[in-house]
């Protein structure tokens, strides 16, 4: 039990640890206040809740450090983490003691991230602050998370915004005018990326790192037998360059894919004697970064005035901005091959593994899905004919266009 003792002009207070030894706190004006300090603590051990008050000194600047270095993640996931904590985290709570931290301040300090930047984005910075002090009550910094999970609370109600909002995806017409686009700026290489990535829903990543020798396309092929096989996702990585990696969840998998696309693959191919299916102008794999959205992404979605041909520049002519895709994101491709599946009836089984989506609760559910070659058919029939009502469309559109 906790007692109290007279220290020169202050007090002193001795309470007992979860561990059965003795710990000592001093600097109490009265004995009153080291009692309730003291009994405080105890009860906190009692309750299993009890951190030390030496160990919750520790600043979240060096905890984050300890963190960072502990958790078991691969390379991208840590890159991430370690650019939410050096960007945002830090600079708002790096001097302050863990056991410091109040879920008042943090609710101030995720009112103004919201005020700046995307809900999403916001979204991630808090969830990795939340886990960092997950860590911590572990570790005994702290007994009870400050960081409230994420739920609903009293306070101004603000309409939830749609998905759709959030991703806006295309009309199987609309990706066409992108590939369109894209090839103004891109020639056919442009053109079959969009496309492959609008007709087989392939991560961004994915694409890039789409080599030919997984392109199983072409002539001497049955038309409704062609393919494209996922086998990594590449990125660039701090100090080591172009790397590729298995694709996210280890999603390996086999696309069928419409003839359409299987003879535009095939152009490409013949086109060019690099490895990857889709490298850059200059030769190189794909970096999905700022000039890639600057010089060809926001371009084909948002459109821009016709340039002139400078030095190191080739003219190009104007390029119309695609009706109802504005802000889209290069995901948004991705949305939009789901979508076009589910309103063609296909089943989910089939839209899971050729998304690259991982099902893991283990019911019975999930135990007796299978996907069967005629889903795999029914999946490219289905996107053929959209194909080919895109096309009609994109020619009604083009006569409307034609002067009279």
């Amino acid at each position: 039990m906790a007692y109290a003792e007279k220290r020169g002009k202050a007090w002193r207070v001795k309470y007992r640890k979860p561990d059965g030894t003795e710990g000592s706190a001093s600097g109490f004006d009265t004995k009153t206040a080291a009692l309730k300090y003291g009994r405080k603590l105890e009860t906190a051990a009692a309750e299993g809740k009890f951190v030390d008050p030496k160990a919750g000194r520790t600043t979240v600047a060096d905890w984050a450090e300890t963190w960072l270095a502990m958790i078991e993640v691969d390379e991208l996931s840590d890159g991430t983490y370690r650019s939410r904590v050096r960007a945002q985290i830090l600079p708002r709570w790096g001097r302050v003691a863990v056991a410091d931290v109040r879920t008042s301040d943090h609710r101030i300090w995720m009112k103004q991230l919201r005020a700046k930047h995307s809900r999403n984005y916001a979204q991630n910075i808090e969830m990795t602050w939340r886990m960092m002090l997950d860590d911590a009550v572990v570790e005994g910094l702290v007994g009870v998370n400050p960081v409230p999970a994420a739920r609903r609370r009293r306070g101004k109600y603000e309409p939830e915004e749609s998905r759709e909002d959030d991703y806006v995806y295309p009309t199987p017409l609309q990706a066409l005018l992108l590939a369109e686009n894209a090839r103004v700026i891109r020639g056919d290489v442009g053109y079959a990326m969009i496309l492959t990535k609008a007709f087989t829903g392939m991560r961004l990543a994915e694409i890039a790192a789409l080599h030919r020798e997984h392109c199983f396309v072409g002539p001497d092929r049955d038309p409704l037998d062609q393919v494209v096989q996922v086998e990594y996702q590449g990125h660039y990585l701090k100090g080591r360059g172009w790397t590729l990696r298995p694709p996210k969840y280890h999603s390996y998998r086999r696309l069928p894919i419409p003839p359409f696309l299987g003879d535009a693959l095939h152009q490409v191919l013949e086109g060019h004697d690099n490895e990857l299916a889709f490298p850059s102008a200059l030769g190189r794999p794909q970096r999905a970064e700022g000039q890639f959205y600057d010089l060809f992404w926001k371009p084909i979605v948002e459109g821009h005035d016709e340039l002139p041909q400078i030095r190191g520049r080739r003219h190009r002519p104007a390029i119309p901005a695609v009706p109802g895709l504005s802000g889209m994101k290069p995901h948004g491709l991705r949305h939009g091959h789901r979508v076009w599946l589910e309103e063609g009836g296909i089943p989910a089984p089939a839209l899971d593994e050729r998304m690259g989506h991982k099902v893991r609760d283990g019911s019975s559910v999930t135990t007796y899905r299978h996907v069967t070659p005629a889903m795999r058919r029914r999946i490219v029939s289905l996107l053929q004919r959209e194909w080919e009502k895109a096309e009609k469309e994109r020619r009604t559109l083009a006569s409307q266009k034609a002067p009279s």
